[in-house]
């Protein structure tokens, strides 16, 4: 008999052990029979789509279902970002973790922690975010990993649960990072560089307009002053599109939300992403 997408997430979620925590008390929290429960009577329940809600207050809705459908599309259909997939399943394998616990914080609708695991398909992953619509199509669609809505802020996660971290063009909360990443373990921040998304960018602000490149050096020298940089990777590539998967590609980024003018198809896209790797 076929399990259910909650029975397949609870014996998921029953391998991580006691590692859990609370996010309204912070006292330790356990999973039994579909359910997490603190001491202080605090509970969450498993949804039916096989995600909880470790969260204590209410979920972001700048995001659209129809944003995250168009990623979905974007990140695994054309594989837009397969260099960089591939690039993190070798580190991976490379430093011995392809069997380690891996926290995806920031992780959208789960596309890109899902071709990650693709490649490294033994690594134990989780995946967060704010935004219940993307974390309830993760669930639905990616039974590789365990999906949470949870506040990078208020991590719901012992001291030093996991071997890596990472952090995938989304905010970040160090903080919360270096509390819950083991000794030795190491935090993966990929941002954008200059020329991430040129030709969207460009269509879409005049020349003259700073937004028009990307300035990713607050963000650099932010880590450059909290952490030793270990390693340093750095993808630049162009990916040809349709007309389809262009329209796709405007959907799913934050860019063009407030642009009220058509943006006229561009039949390539450029990918220029740095990832900074540093070890707890």
């Amino acid at each position: 008999m076929m399990r259910s997408k909650k029975q397949q997430a609870a014996s998921r979620i029953e391998q991580w052990g006691n590692c859990f925590r609370c996010p309204h008390c912070h006292t330790d929290l356990h999973f039994e029979q579909e359910t997490f429960r603190c001491e202080n009577g605090h509970t969450f329940d498993l949804a039916k789509q096989g995600y909880a809600y470790l969260f204590n207050g209410q979920p972001m809705n700048d995001y659209s279902k129809a944003l995250f459908e168009a990623r979905e599309r974007i990140i695994v259909d054309l594989d837009l970002y397969a260099p960089v997939h591939e690039a993190l399943a070798s580190w991976l394998r490379e430093i011995g973790q392809e069997r380690g616990k891996l926290l995806d914080a920031g992780s959208g609708e789960g596309s890109q922690l899902y071709q990650v695991l693709q490649r490294v398909p033994n690594v134990q992953a989780i995946g967060i975010d704010l935004a219940k619509d993307g974390v309830q199509q993760a669930a639905k669609q990616y039974s590789d990993a365990t999906w949470f809505v949870n506040d990078l802020a208020n991590l719901a996660f012992q001291d030093e649960t996991f071997d890596v971290i990472l952090n995938m063009l989304s905010p970040a909360n160090y903080d919360e990072f270096d509390r819950v990443l083991k000794a030795g373990g190491y935090l993966v921040k990929i941002i954008p560089n200059t020329y991430y998304l040129r030709e969207l960018r460009e269509a879409v602000y005049e020349a003259s307009d700073e937004r028009a490149t990307y300035n990713n050096e607050k963000t650099r020298r932010l880590m450059e002053v909290r952490y030793d940089i270990v390693k340093e990777f750095q993808w630049t590539y162009s990916v040809t599109l349709t007309e389809q998967e262009w329209q796709a590609l405007v959907q799913m980024t934050p860019l063009t939300w407030n642009v009220q003018q058509d943006i006229p198809y561009e039949p390539s896209i450029t990918i220029d992403l740095v990832g900074l790797v540093v070890q707890k």
